[in-house]
C-alpha cells in the first residue's frame, strides 16, 4: 500500500425507500478533509511523462441533497513542481490557493516559477450556467520561461486577461 497523506469523510445520508440506498432527495451534510504530503502518488494518473510534486490540503463541505448538493471548499497546494522534458516545460515552486464556493471557484493564488521568473495569476471561474462574464482570470508573467528546449526557448513578460463566457472566449492583454 502507498500512503500520501491523510483524509476524512464524515456523510450523512437517509435511506430511501429500497434497501441500501439512499434518499436522493432527503438532507445531506459531508465533509472531506484531506491532506496529502506528497503528490507523487497522483503521477500514475497523469499518464504521461510528466512529474508532479509538491502538497495539498483539500476540505470541502456538501449540505443540501444527494440530488442537488451546495457544496463548499479550500484547494491549498505549495512546493508545486511540474516537469514535462518532452516539451520542454519545467515549473517550481508554486502555490495554489483556491476556495470553492456553489457557483464558482475563487482562485485566490496561482504563482509559479519558470527559470528565472515568474507567472502570477488570480480570479474567478463561475459555472456555465452563471450570469455574465463571472469567469475572468487576470495574469501577469515576469521573465517567465514557459519553454526551454535545445530548440526553442521561450520566456513571457507581460500581463492580461482571459475571461469566458458561454460559449465566448476573450483574451487581452500585453506580452
Amino acid at each position: 500500500s502507498l500512503r500520501a497523506g491523510d483524509a476524512r469523510l464524515d456523510a450523512t445520508l437517509a435511506a430511501g425507500p429500497t434497501p441500501g440506498v439512499p434518499s436522493l432527495d432527503a438532507a445531506l451534510t459531508a465533509r472531506l478533509d484531506a491532506t496529502l504530503a506528497s503528490l507523487a502518488p497522483m503521477q500514475p494518473w497523469l499518464g504521461t511523462s510528466a512529474v508532479i510534486e509538491g502538497r495539498a490540503a483539500l476540505h470541502l463541505t456538501a449540505d443540501g441533497t444527494p440530488r442537488a448538493p451546495r457544496l463548499r471548499g479550500t484547494l491549498d497546494g505549495s512546493d508545486l513542481h511540474v516537469d514535462m522534458p518532452q516539451y520542454g516545460v519545467a515549473l517550481a515552486n508554486g502555490r495554489v490557493r483556491a476556495t470553492l464556493a456553489q457557483d464558482a471557484i475563487e482562485l485566490e493564488q496561482f504563482t509559479f516559477r519558470g527559470g528565472d521568473g515568474t507567472l502570477d495569476a488570480k480570479g474567478t471561474l463561475a459555472r456555465a450556467s452563471a450570469a455574465g462574464d463571472a469567469s475572468r482570470i487576470a495574469w501577469r508573467a515576469d521573465r517567465f520561461r514557459l519553454l526551454n528546449r535545445p530548440d526553442m526557448r521561450i520566456v513571457v513578460s507581460g500581463n492580461g486577461t482571459v475571461a469566458f463566457a458561454p460559449r465566448k472566449l476573450a483574451v487581452s492583454g500585453a506580452i
